[in-house]
Parts: structure tokens; C-alpha cells; sequence
């Protein structure tokens, strides 16, 4: 009724550096459907000697998750983020994001999902999205899909389907994705186009 907000500090989430070399970062958060808060963030397994980092050569590169069941005031450690059937998947120091279908009342996440060969910051493809079991704050692995991925023949290497944002059309339900193909072209690195996806969500 004030019309003022009364904010205090959290306390910190802390994650050791053998774990994630360059600490948590580019958080997306989301309240599930009892309460409880999750937030997913990118780690990094990336071996610096000018930054004097500790991480182990064969180190992960994994999303990382916390809960809070009191309203973000305090967090769980931080651990690997997983599927709902327990397997850790692999994805590289990139942004993902969370959504909430308006018309389904699904949430899905979206980001890089890669094999074990993820260090630092790549590769940043394929770009997928899979829904969130709200029970849990795990993914449905069943519902993985790829949203693009690398043409190995047309895109080059150092190819990136990471800095995006996914906005939902309310008029037709659909999400869109606008993203650029940031690296396609080998010899015009930032020359790149820039694509809206349109994802037909299933009923």
C-alpha cells in the first residue's frame, strides 16, 4: 500500500573454484508452481594460468542449479543441473533462459546442450529447449529438441546459437526466438544475420 519495496541482500550462492573456475554467472530464475524458487546459471571449466585458476584438466562444463523455499533469502549449494530421470547433460559458460507457455501453462528452458567436449565458453551449439517438470524443477528429458544446431558443411567452427532472448506471441501462442548466427561466416566473424524462430508448442 506504501508503494515502496523493502529489499534485503540474500545470502551469497558460492561455488568453489574446482568446481567452476570463474564462479556463477548470467542467472535465469523461475518460480515453480508450490513455491519454491530454482535458479540455473553457467559455470566455466576453463584452465587460465594468468587467472591462477585451480580447475582440473577433464573437468564438466555443466549448468549449475540452487532452490530457495524462502522467498530467495537463502540458497541450496549448488550442484549439476539434470534431467528428471538423474542424468547430468554438458553445456558450456553461456546464457539459457526459462519461459512459460501462456496457453499450455508449460515452462520450458532453453539453451546449449553439447557432449562432454564442452570447455569454457564452447561450443555454443546445438541451441535446444525442453520442458520443466514443476514438481521438481528438473528437465523432461523426453521433451528434448533441438532448436538449431551447426550445418558443418555451411557454418563454420566457431559458430555461436547463444546470446538470444524468447519472447511468447500471444496471439498465436507461439514462441519466438530471435537469435543471431554470431560466427557462421569464418571470414566475416561479426557479419552475421540475425533469425527469428517461430516454436509451435504441442497441445
Amino acid at each position: 500500500t506504501t508503494g515502496r519495496y523493502l529489499l534485503r541482500p540474500s545470502r551469497p550462492v558460492v561455488i568453489g573454484d574446482l568446481e567452476s573456475s570463474r564462479g556463477v554467472d548470467e542467472p535465469t530464475i523461475l518460480a515453480l508452481r508450490g513455491g519454491r524458487l530454482i535458479v540455473v546459471f553457467r559455470g566455466s571449466n576453463v584452465i587460465s594460468p594468468a587467472w591462477r585458476t585451480r580447475i582440473q584438466k577433464g573437468t564438466p562444463a555443466h549448468k549449475w542449479f540452487t532452490f530457495s523455499d524462502d522467498g530467495g533469502a537463502t540458497w541450496t549449494d549448488p550442484v549439476p543441473w539434470h534431467f528428471g530421470n538423474g542424468e547430468v547433460f554438458y553445456s558450456p559458460a553461456t546464457i539459457s533462459r526459462f519461459v512459460r507457455d501462456g496457453r499450455g501453462g508449460r515452462t520450458w528452458w532453453l539453451g546449449n546442450v553439447t557432449g562432454p567436449q564442452a570447455y569454457g565458453n564452447g561450443p555454443r551449439y546445438p541451441l535446444a529447449m525442453a520442458a520443466v517438470d514443476e514438481s521438481t524443477g528438473f528437465l523432461d528429458r523426453q521433451t528434448l529438441a533441438t532448436i538449431d544446431d551447426r550445418d558443418r558443411e555451411a557454418d563454420a567452427e566457431q559458430l555461436q546459437l547463444s546470446n538470444f532472448e524468447v519472447l511468447e506471441d500471444r496471439q498465436t501462442g507461439r514462441l519466438q526466438v530471435f537469435l543471431t548466427r554470431l560466427g557462421a561466416d569464418a571470414a566475416d566473424f561479426w557479419g552475421s544475420n540475425a533469425y527469428r524462430y517461430d516454436i509451435e508448442l504441442a497441445g
